[in-house]
């Protein structure tokens, strides 16, 4: 959430207010009559102010196209099936009788169902100075068995809002009783989102999860995908400007507002009051202004000259102290080895071994750290850590001079034995520990582990003695004398203020 405030030289004051159209259909896909990519396509006429992208898949097949030769086989991602009965058409989500489906097989995605493992998913982006607000997502889905086992599977959609963690917004159950080669009755989602709003960017997961499975035989689809929502405006609360008139300078201002600790203020201006106030541009490069609770001030900033000038105070959050996702490079990020296997930097890549996925939570990932990283390979050991493996990895500097409180936010994944420590230290410029471990990853079941957000997702406090200082990071790991593990894997370090 933005703070705005605004008034104008002639102190006429102004109110800013949010609103949004009347809901409307932002993506539709799977109509058609052709096994061809068109069906990807987003089939809606989304606001201009609304980025609506193609539909894509992430471990759901081999994500390649049907030829329409039957040779595409397991690979084939969009179909126009040969069953028994005719392609069914859906009740609420409008797909096509004979149309394409979206097909996810048994074998390619099993229960429970989790947001990152095989699924289906598109993105929404707004424009600056605007924002989503949802109200549903519809779509349809059926089985077909070619084995004489009735199975059953479920259906379930995920939200990830402005990048945060995928919420549930919905399940539905679909069982084929009508024996093999038959298409089973088609049930329809019709989830409610109106609880999302002023959303600057939506990505949207549907996934299916088979309870009830035939092994190789049986096939679940999706169809007729839609989302309905309006385009709307950032939310926003207002606070007092105070504007008067420079006592040395004439046609020079003063400015005083509320302000908050760990905070930045732009000081914006525009003739135009019509256009929306987020859009107007900075005044006289008065930008990144550090909040210093309970009031800040500019004096002496010219007022322009114009007949009538108005002016907002526009408060936004800092950004992070570090913010790493290692996408294009190892961000400074620096690796001491001292026996065995090194941190490396490079695409999460474990062919799946051990569960072990390259999605992090935000879509998939182009880059991380990782102890043993590389493609598994069981007869050459690649992708496992060596025994005794000794190595660290020590962030870039982070500095936090005049910082009171800071945390630590990461990924994580990990597969390694009992007897292996891996644990997070703060470091100060002479590179000696400020306490103890901050933060300390276990594998008591030495099974891996999928990525998830460290520590459960509670940010991780860095001590009290960190403070007002230049500090690093590092993320230490010994492994034991033991062999046929993947290590640990680190990715999107963010330390950020409360």
């Amino acid at each position: 959430m933005k703070r705005i405030t605004q008034i104008a030289l002639t102190f006429t004051a102004a109110v800013f207010a949010t609103s949004s159209s009347n809901a409307q259909l932002l993506a539709y896909y799977g109509d058609g009559l052709l096994e061809d990519g068109a069906a990807e396509a987003n089939l809606a006429s989304p606001p201009a102010e609304i980025t609506v992208s193609a539909l894509d898949s992430f471990g759901v097949l081999a994500g390649t196209l049907d030829t329409g030769d039957d040779t595409g086989g397991d690979s084939s991602r969009i179909t126009r099936p040969s069953f028994g009965t005719t392609s069914p058409t859906g009740p609420t989500a409008e797909s096509s009788e004979g149309s394409e489906w979206f097909e996810c097989r048994s074998r390619e995605n099993q229960a429970p169902i989790t947001p990152t493992d095989n699924y289906f998913f598109f993105t929404l982006a707004a424009d600056p100075g605007s924002a989503i607000d949802l109200t549903s997502l519809k779509f349809d889905f059926w089985l077909s068995a070619a084995g004489a086992a009735a199975p059953e599977a479920d259906a379930e959609a995920f939200v990830s809002v402005d990048g945060g963690g995928f919420t549930s917004v919905g399940s539905i159950n679909a069982t084929d009783t009508l024996g093999a080669g038959n298409a089973a009755p088609v049930s329809t989602a019709n989830f409610d989102l109106s609880s999302i709003t002023g959303a600057a960017t939506v990505e949207v997961r549907i996934c299916i999860g088979y309870t009830v499975g035939n092994d190789n035989s049986t096939s679940g689809f999706v169809q007729g995908i839609q989302l309905e929502g309006a385009v709307g405006v950032p939310a926003t609360t207002t606070f007092p400007l105070v504007i008067t008139p420079n006592a040395g300078t004439p046609g020079n201002y003063d400015f005083a507002w509320e302000s908050q600790d760990n905070m930045l203020y732009d000081l914006v201006s525009s003739t135009d009051f019509s256009t929306p106030i987020i859009t107007w541009l900075v005044w006289e490069g008065n930008s990144d202004i550090a909040g210093s609770a309970p009031e800040n001030t500019l004096t002496d900033v010219p007022g322009g000259g114009d007949t009538t000038r108005f002016f907002a105070v526009i408060e936004k959050e800092a950004p992070p102290l570090l913010d790493e996702d290692f996408e294009s490079g190892d961000g400074g990020f620096t690796v001491a080895t001292t026996l065995g296997t090194a941190w490396a930097q490079g695409t999460p890549d474990s062919d799946n071994e051990f569960s072990l996925v390259i999605d992090s939570g935000n879509g998939e990932s182009a880059g991380c750290f990782a102890v043993g990283l590389g493609t598994f390979n069981s007869d050459a050991n690649n992708g496992y850590y060596d025994p005794n493996t000794s190595t660290i990895l020590t962030s870039s500097v982070i500095d936090l001079t005049g910082v009171t409180a800071a945390t630590l936010s990461f990924a994580e994944a990990y597969d390694f034995d009992t007897t292996a420590v891996a644990e997070v230290y703060v470091i100060d410029g002479s590179d000696a520990d400020i306490g103890g471990a901050i933060y300390t990853s276990t594998d008591g079941s030495e099974k891996s582990s999928d990525w998830a957000p460290a520590n459960g997702g509670t940010a991780i406090a860095l001590p009290a003695g960190a403070m007002g200082q230049s500090v690093r990071i590092q993320w230490r790991f010994t492994g034991g004398n033991v062999t046929d593990f993947l290590g640990w894997y680190v990715d999107d370090v963010v330390v950020d203020t409360p």
